[in-house]
């Protein structure tokens, strides 16, 4: 059974800017590293490590150290758990916006756009010349930051183009989104959805993903279960 929602404290719902600084993100999210996986999973998962004839932890360049496999099945499980209760969205109800007149009701972040994988940011760099012929051969986590920087802000240089923030998600089929708005700041598109959607199919347009724009959890969120 999956924990209870504990009452959510979030630090901040400022979305991250790129054209103020270039994003911390993380290419490897499918194999985190020992500590994400303690920090996120230690309640309900309990973290065993396997040890050497010495009784020493034995390393393992994906997690640090190396999990028995009754864990990494528990974990697995676990976390197609956490996937199928963080599901993206087509609608929210009104339950999940937050309503400014009662500002101490603060609901889980909900980002509304489309999905992204870092395959898709290197791509179109190597299609617009973004990045180098050298960086597209190498890849790998930092090749992928600069892509996504460096797209985000070619993408936002596109006549008529509103302000876009991209955020890392909990969602399994891709680490994060190209998003205009949070359930913090729906309203702003309320009059005006029309040219919201239009924005997010030129994007799709120009990044060749398919899928229509969904709202997808922010990935703090599993933090507050």
């Amino acid at each position: 059974m999956l924990p209870t929602s504990r009452p959510n404290e979030l630090p901040s719902n400022e979305p991250m800017q790129l054209a103020q600084q270039p994003p911390t993100l993380q290419p490897e999210l499918t194999e985190p590293t020992a500590d994400r996986d303690i920090n996120r999973f230690s309640d309900a998962v309990p973290i065993v490590f396997e040890m050497d004839a010495t009784g020493h932890r034995i390393p393992d360049p994906k997690t640090s150290w190396r999990y028995t496999e009754e864990t990494k099945e528990k974990m697995r499980k676990y976390k197609e758990k956490l996937y199928e209760k963080f599901e993206p969205l087509e609608t929210l109800k009104p339950e999940l916006l937050y309503d400014p007149e009662i500002p101490e009701y603060r609901p889980l972040t909900m980002w509304y756009g489309i999905a992204v994988n870092w395959e898709d940011f290197l791509s179109y760099a190597e299609r617009h010349d973004i990045i180098s012929s050298d960086q597209a051969r190498r890849r790998g986590k930092e090749v992928a930051t600069i892509a996504a920087y460096r797209v985000m802000r070619h993408l936002q240089e596109r006549p008529g183009m509103p302000d876009l923030v991209l955020q890392l998600i909990h969602f399994k089929e891709a680490p994060c989104v190209i998003t205009l708005n949070s359930n913090y700041d729906w309203s702003k598109w309320s009059d005006n959805e029309s040219a919201r959607d239009e924005a997010l199919k030129e994007l799709q347009e120009e990044l060749e993903v398919s899928g229509p724009p969904m709202w997808y959890h922010d990935e703090r969120n599993v933090h507050f279960l």
